[in-house]
Formats: C-alpha cells, structure tokens, sequence
C-alpha cells in the first residue's frame, strides 16, 4: 500500500515536471513574441518620426520657392517640387526608389508646400507571424507667409502731381548718408545725432541699399510692357517735392552724391526681397550743381526703363552715396503698356521712409500696413523711427481695417527704443483712448525724437478680410499742420517661414 503509494506520487512528480517543461516553452515563446514585436514596434516608430522629419524639413526648403506663378500646384521640374525630393534624397528617402514615394503639392493656399512621403519597412521578428513589411506615411506642410505690404497696393506709391486724384499727402523720401539719423532716416545715415550738424558715431542700423520697392506684377498684367518711373529722383533746390541740400560743414558743396534705383526680375525666393540678383535696369541720379545732373528731371516723371513683364514681384533697391546731408523726396510709379491705370502694386518692402509735407486735412490718414486674412493669428510689429517730431502735442492712431468684426478683439501694446534700436522698454498698453482694438497713443511735443516707438498687435486667429478692407491706417492728429520725416516698418513678429500644425 505504501509502496504503491510512493510509485503513484513519483508519477505525479514525472507528470508535473514535464508540465512544468511544457508551460516554460510556452512562456519562452511568449516572452520571444513580445520582444519579437517591443523590437518591431521601436522599429516602426523610429521610421514613422524619420519619414515625419523628412516630410516637415522637405516642406520647409520647398515653401521658400512658394508661391509658384499662378498659384499652380507644384510638379516636376519647379523649384518646389524638385527641392523638397532632393532634402528627402539628403534624409535617405529617393522617389521611386525602394519602394518610397515622396509627394509634394499646394496646401490650402498658394503659399503653403505639404509633402508626403510613403514606403515600408521590413520588419524582424513578426515575420514569425507572417508579416513581413509595414506601411509608413508620413505627411507635413510648411507655409510662408507673403512680403507685409505697406503703405500701398496699387500702382503709384507717394504723390503724383500730374494726376489730380492720386494724392498719397507724402513723398517717400531718403536722406544723405552723412545726415544724422535722427532727422527721420534710421537706415541711410552712417552716423547718429539728431540736429543737421551733429553727425558722429556708427549707426549700427546703417543699410546699403537702404530700402527696397516692390512693383507687383499680377497675372492679368504679365505679358504687358512694364515702365518703372521715379518722380523728381534727383536732389534739387527747390521743386515741388522741396528738396533740401544741406552740405557737409566742412565741404564746398561739390561732395558727389548719387541716388542709385535698381529694378530686379522676380527670382526663386519671394520672401527674401534682399537676393534678386537679375538687374532688368539701374540707374544713377546726382545733386544739382554736379557733372550728370539734368534739370529736366525736376518736377517730373522719369523713366528707369521698359520691359515685358511676367508675374512675379519685381524688386527696386534705393542705394545713396556721398558724404553729404540732404534730403531727397520722390514717388514711385509704373506704367503698363503706356496706363497710369492698371493693376500693378506698388508697396514698400520692410520698411518705407517718407516726408509728410503739411498734409491736409489737419488731420490726415495714410495707408500703413495691409493685413491680408494670412496673416491670421499671427503677431505683428510696427515700428516708427523719429515719429511725431512736432512743436505742439498730438496724438497717433493706427486704425483697424474695415474687415470682419473678430479686428475689434486686436490687442495692442506699445514700447520705445533708443537711437541705436536697442534698450527697449517693457510692453505696455496704449493710452486707450481710441476705438475698440486700435492703437492709441498721446504724443508730446518732441517724444519719440531720435527713438522708435513699437506697436504689438495681436491678429485674431478668425479674422478674414478682403480687398481695401485689409489695410490698417495711421491717422496724424496734431495741431496745426503735419510736417513730419519719419521712418515706418512692419513685421510679423516670428518665423515667415514655419510648420503647419
């Protein structure tokens, strides 16, 4: 009895060790499929993040070309497409190699690139399983956001006396480079100060050239015969625009001095209006008194030259040379195939110097920035050099585009910068003395001489607009009349070029 016992329970080990065996080769190949597919799915995600920074760095180096003429949708052989397959190429990924399939095309506008790139992987161990590849897909889109148009979209930019109607009640203008800066010109001067004589220092703003246009060639204008005219582009005594020629203090009034107008052909990188390097014409114009002055250019339209357009920006560099203070003001213009009248925009690049020249009414508006709904969402920077320069107290509004009612929620802020443009001062709000949204602020008599006053201004992430409606205006209200010399500029507050979430 307890001999059969013994035998029954060694049995019993048997069949419980083998069990054991049993349920140990079950949880091996257990544990081996959960690192077969721990292994696989690290495999998987590490392939979908590089298929995704592949597509976002191939959107992002093809949307500087964007937008293409047209709006058309990019393809093979446009700067776009060809870009964003040679940065997936750099990242490992050819089109039509290996399985991989890089799609670029227009996003929801003609300033976005979205690129998406398809292929699969081979996989390790889930082919115990019967899988032996997996799909990845991967898409971005990058967008940038167009040049800011400011103080004009339409085919002249400052006065034009010869047509009645388009009264702009400023002159662009551009000082000498030995003027001081604080006479209303940040960027041409050499040197700082801000009475005519008190030029010293290095002006750590200092451009050359110092401003660019844009003549804006829209479809319906390609194929036209574009003339590019500056009115009164030399420095004269008197005239119409009233040019002043103040000389170097120890000069003798022969300093040569030149005003140079270039006009370059649209190129690959809208955004950067700083690079086009196709000169379709240039032009130098000198000081009255000089060798190659011509006096049948005061007071009146000249021609840089003619050519045949396509669309596209085409860009115009204002360069100044000589150590002379003065202060040269004109206009810009473009003539299609003869018209005054057409469908060019004529608008400044960044930044636009002017001569507000005793404007009337007392209290004047002027175009200052249009805010095309692309902008939605996004911070915008104001910045005016030199501004309210009066004897008498004021104030400045910048008003909202008559747009949709989301411009009322508009947050503005405002801040100041020494001469140098640095030094700034915390944000704070405006005086608040305007209309729902809009920039406010009082201004003494000799504020902001010499400094730049800033403008934050939140964009609401609804707003929409369309036309003229877009356009934000400065509207002057100082006692008596406004003679100003000042220097405005706008920017979106951020990175033009940048990922869509």
């Amino acid at each position: 009895m307890i001999a059969r016992s013994l035998e029954q329970l060694r049995a019993l080990r048997e069949r419980e060790h083998g069990t054991v065996i049993l349920l140990t080769a079950l949880l091996v190949f257990v544990l081996m499929g959960m690192a077969a597919f721990s292994i696989d799915i690290g495999w998987i995600y590490y392939n979908n993040l590089r298929a995704k920074k592949t597509a976002e760095a191939a959107a992002l180096a093809g949307v500087v070309h964007m937008p293409l003429p047209g709006c058309a949708d990019p393809t093979s052989g446009t700067q776009p497409y060809d870009v964003a397959l040679a940065i997936s190429q750099v990242n490992g990924y050819t089109d039509g190699v290996g399985g991989v399939s890089i799609s670029p095309s227009m996003g929801a506008n003609c300033n976005q690139l979205t690129v998406q790139v398809d292929t699969s992987i081979p996989t390790f161990f889930m082919n115990v399983f019967g899988i032996s590849t997996v799909a990845v897909s991967q898409q971005a889109t990058a967008e940038q956001l167009p040049p800011l148009k400011i103080g004009s979209d339409e085919p002249y930019l400052g006065e034009d006396p010869t047509v009645g109607s388009r009264n702009r009640n400023f002159w662009l203008a551009t000082n000498g480079d030995w003027t001081p800066k604080g006479q209303g010109d940040p960027f041409t001067p050499t040197c700082y100060g801000a009475g005519w004589t008190s030029c010293t220092g290095s002006n750590n703003e200092f451009k050359s050239p110092s401003y660019y246009y844009a003549f804006d060639i829209p479809a319906a204008e390609a194929g036209s015969t574009v003339t590019f005219q500056v009115f009164d582009p030399q420095v004269n005594e008197g005239g119409v625009t009233i040019d002043f020629n103040r000389t170097h203090p120890d000069a003798t009034g022969n300093e040569p001095v030149t005003y140079t107008f270039t006009v370059y052909a649209p190129d690959s990188t809208p955004n950067d209006w700083t690079d086009n390097s196709t000169v379709i014409c240039s032009k130098t114009f000198r000081r009255e008194g000089q060798a190659g002055y011509d006096p049948s250019d005061m007071d009146s339209w000249v021609s840089l030259c003619s050519t045949t357009v396509s669309e596209g920006m085409y860009v115009m560099s204002v360069k100044v040379t000589g150590t002379v203070s003065i202060l040269n003001a004109w206009s810009l213009r473009a003539l299609s195939n003869g018209n005054y009248d057409n469908q060019v925009a004529v608008y400044g690049l960044g930044a636009m110097s002017l001569w507000t020249p005793e404007a009337n009414p007392p209290a004047p508006t002027f175009k200052l920035v249009k805010i095309d709904e692309i902008y939605a969402g996004q911070e915008m920077i104001i910045s005016l050099w030199d501004v309210g320069d009066f004897s008498v107290s004021g104030n400045l509004q910048l008003m909202n585009p008559n747009a949709a009612a989301a411009v009322n929620s508009i947050d503005c802020q405002v801040r100041t910068r020494d001469a140098s443009g640095n030094n700034p001062t915390a944000w704070a709000a405006d005086d608040g003395s305007g209309s729902v949204g809009e920039c406010y602020q009082n201004i003494s008599p000799q504020e902001h001489n010499n400094e730049w006053l800033d403008f934050r201004i939140e964009i609401p992430g609804d707003y929409t607009c369309t036309g003229q409606d877009c356009w934000a205006w400065i509207r002057y209200a100082f006692g008596g009349a406004t003679t100003d010399r000042t220097t405005w500029t706008a920017r979106i507050n951020g990175q033009p070029i940048h990922l869509v979430p």
